[in-house]
């Protein structure tokens, strides 16, 4: 998302926070072979106190005390303004007492919208490097070490374009290292089935949940990025194989409309189809994102042709449900704005 706004408005300030995430997920959630994992835990032990029981925040909170004996006097004093560092601490919401005396590092009013000066930024790098590697030695959160398919397809797509926008060839190599990760390890090269989730326990990868819509979508997506930004023809032959798997897996004829699971998956009651928005985008919105990207890429006019009837019919399967609820379709909206109205698209709704 800050990507695409930086596109549109290139502040210094937006670079930094795209840059500044990649860094930190590339730090702290990417295994050592490419993948990455799906959630820290909120809390964990706090610094220095063994025998104290785990506390929400505790890896990420600090006592200006802590922040003194860390930091050289001129960053600290940059720090305890820039931040609103108290020595009472500056979390103004405490039901439980649970933060006494705790800074959350986050940036004053003072400081949110102008530019900093150079000597000012650099004591903030200074102070986030040191602050940085004081944190590193406290008992760190618990990793949730699953790859997710889609999670990874979307941190592919969001790699690949921040290496488009920066021209940087080390934020596409950790793109493709990823993709490269999902194949090896969730992709079933003779039959073209994606898995789920992967975990290596005993030194045994292993995954026996098969993929659902929102899996084949995402690496659909992430794998469309990385052929704009390499013009590498491995993967957008990947992204048309899955796609036709796709198809063969999820496609509902009657509807035009993707299902979210696999015929087989014996905990479902009943498939269902949706274009609702919830946490994450509708996974028939990206399916319809990446329909319009496909025909524009597919070598045969004829291709195109099906390509484009087919997003038409996924569009029109969910018109009522639009109309009557267009914020709940928000990505769906999106992708029409973006993509259809230059395809030429007839019976829109």
């Amino acid at each position: 998302a800050y990507n695409e706004f930086y596109m549109i408005d290139a502040q210094p300030r937006y670079r930094q926070v795209i840059l500044e995430t990649l860094s930190f997920v590339s730090r702290e959630m990417r295994s050592a072979d490419g993948g990455f994992y799906s959630a820290l835990d909120a809390d964990s032990e706090p610094a220095h106190d063994e025998t104290a029981e785990r506390a929400e925040g505790a890896y990420y909170l600090w006592h200006e005390s802590e922040l003194k004996r860390v930091l050289s006097a001129q960053d600290f004093s940059f720090v305890k303004k820039y931040y609103l560092v108290n020595a009472d601490g500056n979390i103004l919401s405490d039901p439980h007492n649970e933060f006494a005396g705790l800074n959350i590092l986050y940036i004053d009013d003072e400081y949110r919208n102008k530019p900093l000066t150079q000597q000012q930024s650099e004591w903030l790098a200074s102070a986030k490097q040191r602050l940085n590697k004081a944190r590193m030695l406290r008992p760190r959160p618990h990793l949730d070490d699953k790859v997710i398919t889609a999670w990874n397809g979307m941190m592919i797509s969001a790699l690949a374009k921040a290496s488009r926008t920066f021209d940087d060839r080390q934020l596409f190599t950790q793109a493709e290292q990823a993709a490269e990760f999902i194949r090896a390890n969730l992709y079933d090269e003779k039959s073209g089935r994606l898995y789920r989730q992967y975990r290596r326990q005993k030194h045994e990868a292993g995954s026996a949940t098969e993929a659902t819509l929102s899996d084949y979508v995402w690496l659909i997506d992430g794998l469309l990025e990385m052929y704009a930004a390499a013009n590498d023809s491995r993967w957008l032959g990947w992204a048309f194989e899955l796609h036709e798997k796709q198809d063969a897996l999820f496609l509902d004829e009657n509807t035009g409309a993707y299902f979210e699971a696999v015929t087989n998956d014996g905990d479902l009651l009943f498939r269902s189809k949706s274009i609702n928005d919830g946490a994450l985008p509708s996974a028939n919105a990206i399916a319809l994102s990446n329909l319009y990207k496909l025909s524009g890429l597919a070598p045969r006019s004829a291709d195109k042709k099906i390509l484009l009837s087919r997003a038409t019919r996924l569009r029109n399967s969910f018109a009522g449900t639009v109309n009557q609820n267009p914020s709940s379709a928000a990505m769906l909206l999106a992708v029409e704005l973006e993509h259809g109205s230059d395809k030429g698209v007839e019976d829109r709704p």
